[in-house]
């Protein structure tokens, strides 16, 4: 009887047994797989590609342009990074970042690829970065400029090897990026060859205000630190040694057309520092994207317009800086027309959302915010039209 008693008093009800939750599956997808055959390196290669959200709905398809990150060791690296980079520039209304394409390139040799010079002691299929490079620059930037028309705003991001193939993408070809991370970059391969090159390189190189950022793990041994680290001449400490040289290079050198800076990960070990070295990354090379004087705009004495144009005029010179047309997010411009709604300045309200109207014409949220406003100032019939509007777009989404 136990049992019954329980599932009675369980049901709430008498009669029949509890009925089964009903359950529905949906996938959470946060990018696509794509094949791509390379002549240049005679084999097929695979991508994992994110795009951000609005991308995938098809009144947005051709409409909204993103700047691009290509990803090495791209399978290993694609959902760390993906997430970093959502996360600044949406999640918890985030706007440190823009939203970016993520291109992942997987690997079939990475020695190969990924080394800038042959070293038979290392390995004797090593020295292809020149064909890999080439494979980018000729097929697939063009590729995925064909697919996707992307902002002119490119940044390749590599760890470890991937990030000596950053490094040697910086010195040899700074055209085709323009935004370089190397995490934890391996500058003592080939008896620190690249390392030697990069002086001349340094001193004459016109970089034409490219980003570098680069992320270094503690990699010393236990016995070791880094007071006595200048004169240790050990095997086990050239991959660290190499990159404090390289750090030192451009602190001496101080190249104008080159905008770098590093961090030293005291608690990271190799694998570990990719994680924190991308986020901190990002945040270096998009350090004025967000626009933070909030205070000021909602509290000084401007007209609407000129409210407006002070969030305008902060993306121009970001747009500037980063050599490539960056709107002020939509969700940037609705946030600050509500602002001004909640603070009974309903004319700023609606420069704002107008402004949202024009420039993003296909998402929903935009007209849904302006019958909000008219709902406010008290025309609900204009009001009721918006919102029909919104409603007849987000169904197009589903």
């Amino acid at each position: 009887m136990f049992p019954a008693i329980l599932l009675f008093s369980c049901n709430g009800k008498s009669g029949g047994p509890i009925s089964a939750p009903l359950v529905t599956d949906v996938k959470i997808e946060i990018g696509i797989k794509k094949n791509i055959h390379s002549f240049v390196l005679n084999e097929d290669r695979q991508l994992w590609i994110y795009v951000p959200n609005s991308f995938n709905y098809s009144i947005y398809r051709g409409q909204k342009r993103y700047p691009v990150v290509y990803l090495l060791d791209g399978d290993v690296n694609f959902h760390s990074f993906t997430g970093i980079m959502e996360h600044l520039s949406n999640g918890n209304g985030n706007t440190i970042c823009p939203d970016m394409l993520v291109v992942a390139i997987l690997n079939t040799n990475r020695t190969r690829d990924l080394t800038p010079t042959r070293c038979p002691v290392e390995d004797s299929t090593s020295g292809g970065g020149a064909r890999f490079i080439a494979f980018m620059e000729r097929e697939l930037i063009p590729y995925i400029d064909s697919l996707y028309h992307p902002l002119p705003f490119r940044m390749l991001v590599g760890h470890s090897y991937g990030g000596l193939t950053v490094v040697n993408a910086l010195l040899h070809h700074p055209d085709s990026f323009n935004a370089f991370v190397a995490i934890d970059p391996s500058m003592a391969w080939d008896s620190q060859k690249l390392l030697r090159e990069s002086s001349e390189i340094l001193k004459t190189k016109d970089f034409k205000d490219r980003f570098l950022f680069i992320g270094m793990a503690n990699t010393l041994t236990d016995d070791m630190d880094l007071r006595h680290l200048r004169s240790d001449t050990s095997a086990a400490h050239q991959h660290i040694k190499s990159l404090f040289s390289l750090v030192e290079k451009f602190r001496i050198i101080k190249n104008p057309s080159l905008k770098w800076d590093y961090n030293y990960y005291e608690d990271e070990n190799h694998y570990s520092v990719p994680l924190r070295g991308e986020y901190d990354a990002l945040h270096f090379i998009f350090r004025e994207y967000d626009f933070t004087a909030y205070n000021e705009l909602l509290e000084g004495n401007f007209s609407a317009d000129s409210c407006l144009n002070m969030v305008l005029s902060h993306y121009r010179l970001v747009s500037q800086k980063l050599q490539c047309d960056l709107l002020p997010p939509e969700k940037l411009i609705n946030a600050i027309g509500y602002a001004f709604l909640e603070n009974h300045a309903a004319d700023k309200a609606f420069v704002f959302f107008q402004w949202n109207i024009t420039h993003y014409a296909d998402g929903y949220n935009v007209y849904d915010s302006m019958g909000d406003y008219y709902s406010e100032t008290g025309d609900n019939n204009i009001a009721e039209l918006y919102y029909d509007k919104a409603i007849l777009l987000e169904s197009k989404l589903k």
